[in-house]
């Protein structure tokens, strides 16, 4: 049965989380979804000693089953009128898959 697990898993794949999701699942992408740093209301950023974007621990992980068409990030860069505006403080991950047929001919 086609499965398919995705979010915020908190996990790069060197760590037993991820690694542990590895062995049934592989993920449709690995660029870096985190840290994204965020500005608090008077303007100072909130973790500035972590780089933008620097890790992947958001994840769409699919079954040997699904075949990923395509994969990426998206919610990765800031507002174009205001750099310190970011979407989230993770980008996001999508991803177009396909489920094979398992039925025969009719």
């Amino acid at each position: 049965m086609p499965r398919i697990v995705c979010g915020d898993f908190n996990a790069s794949l060197d760590k037993p989380s991820a690694a542990l999701m590895a062995t049934r699942f592989r993920p449709t992408q690995t660029a870096p979804t985190a840290f994204t740093a965020l500005a608090d209301h008077d303007g100072s950023v909130s973790h500035p000693y972590w780089p933008r974007l620097d890790r992947c621990i958001d994840y769409i992980w699919v079954s040997p089953d699904i075949e990923v068409l395509d994969s990426g990030v998206c919610f990765d860069t800031p507002s174009p009128a205001d750099a310190t505006l970011w979407p989230s403080d993770h980008a996001g991950v999508w991803a177009d898959l396909a489920f094979r047929s398992e039925a025969g001919p009719s």
